[in-house]
């Protein structure tokens, strides 16, 4: 008989949902949302359901795998076989070159605490080179932590006290299924929902209004709706002369452009601008949540740091059901000593964004090994021709995952890894201050 195993989602998704297992005979049958998670409350996504069939699936790799690269001829091979054979090389290559020889390439396809380990034993090893930076959320979270010392959001719970509610870049029918109640509510009273974003999203429908900035434009449409503020002479002086700094710097690259400048420059109708301050103002708390859209531009700080300034002139920070939130440091629940980046502060990391071109300028010493975990760079990353040509000259190449994937495809040996299925573990969360189990 089936019995059921209260688990959470661990992928990189910042939803994190709540969900039940259905396990019979050590197997796990079907996979559906917690109705007792305070977030999720039952809900999961389709990718979540269909995760019993991935992890399930004919082409999942179970058994260690030996690569020959020039043939591309793959071998089955015994776990001490290919353990013996990883550890001897990471040995040889920390004797001849140095322990900053071997990169340790950490990704994000599994999101629990207990991969922060892998960290430790690359520390232990003798403080190999990692990354830095982000294929994803990085621009945000830095640019957040300059606007407000540490970047800490409002969790989502806190927008049962929010009148109205600005999703900046967010589409949360096709991403945030938890906030669909918040956003009904919020209608419901009377309260406002304003979608921002250049392309209508499946969230329009559920939203009274669609302001619709041109791409990558939107720091314009912040200037100009903080300006409208101040001829209103709205702004929140208090806050202004008491927690903030650089006013009037910002106030005179305001006062360089007219209203109607930054409505051309964003191409919004100067109405929709005058709304949306108008929404800021009136209907407060407004809860402002930016997506991740925002962050796939040249100067995207400078787009966040506007709406974080916008909010700032109206009134919304530290204010319950106000902010403006992109997200929460996952790690922040643990006690990140044990990862032991303290042995070596001085380690060389890359830039995950151009690993291609800093594995290849590598010297002094160059990378002779890389250890891939959760990640799919060759896939994933900018410039995959130069990607995959940094990848073709090191000489030993090692990739744990569930499938040969073009990343693996370049890899000498190949290390099957368990889901979230196989194994118990702790995750914080992106956008909420929970945290779960699986």
């Amino acid at each position: 008989m089936a019995r059921e195993v209260v688990t959470t989602c661990t992928r990189d998704c910042p939803n994190t949902c709540g969900l039940i297992a259905q396990v019979d005979q050590g197997r796990v049958v079907f996979l559906g949302g917690n109705p007792r998670h305070p977030l999720s409350q039952g809900v999961a996504c389709h990718k979540a359901k269909e995760f019993v069939r991935r992890a399930y699936s004919s082409e999942r790799i179970l058994t260690p795998l030996r690569h020959n690269r020039k043939t591309g001829v793959w071998q089955r091979i015994t776990w001490d076989s290919a353990l013996n054979e990883i550890a001897g090389r990471m040995n040889e290559v920390k004797d001849q070159y140095g322990a900053e020889a071997i990169l340790y390439y950490r990704g994000f396809a599994q999101r629990t605490a207990l991969r922060l380990l892998n960290e430790r034993f690359f520390n232990l090893l003798g403080g190999v080179t990692g990354t830095y930076g982000t294929l994803c959320g990085g621009t945000g979270q830095a640019s957040q932590n300059l606007d407000f010392g540490c970047r800490i959001s409002h969790d989502p719970l806190d927008y049962e006290h929010s009148n109205s509610l600005v999703l900046w870049g967010r589409n949360p029918v096709a991403t945030n299924p938890y906030l669909l109640p918040v956003i009904a509510r919020i209608r419901r009273q009377g309260g406002s929902v304003i979608l921002i974003d250049p392309v209508a999203s499946e969230s329009k429908r559920i939203c009274d209004v669609h302001i619709q900035p041109a791409p990558g434009k939107d720091a314009f449409l912040a200037m100009a709706a903080a300006k409208q503020i101040l001829a209103l002479g709205r702004e929140d002086r208090e806050f202004i002369e008491s927690h903030s700094r650089g006013f009037c710097d910002f106030q005179r690259i305001l006062d360089s452009f007219t209203l109607q400048e930054l409505a051309q420059a964003c191409d919004v109708p100067v109405p929709q601008i005058e709304l949306l301050a108008d929404v800021l103002l009136e209907q407060k708390p407004t809860g402002i949540l930016l997506g991740w859209g925002l962050h796939r531009w040249e100067y995207a700080h400078h787009m966040i740091r506007s709406i974080d300034a916008l909010g700032a002139l109206a009134g919304l920070i530290g204010v319950k059901g106000g902010g403006v939130s992109q997200g929460f440091e996952e790690y922040a629940p643990y006690d990140l000593d044990w990862v032991g980046d303290s042995l070596h502060p001085n380690r060389r990391k890359l830039l995950m964004p151009l690993i291609g071109e800093e594995i290849l300028k590598a010297q002094a010493p160059s990378i002779q090994m890389i250890f891939i975990t959760a990640g799919n760079p060759l896939c994933m990353a900018p410039n995959s021709g130069k990607v995959a040509a940094a990848f073709a000259q090191v000489p030993f190449v090692v990739v744990a995952g569930h499938f040969l994937d073009d990343t693996a495809e370049q890899a000498d040996i190949f290390l099957p890894s368990t889901t979230f299925f196989g194994r118990a573990g702790h995750r914080g969360q992106l956008w909420t201050q929970l945290c779960g189990t699986g």
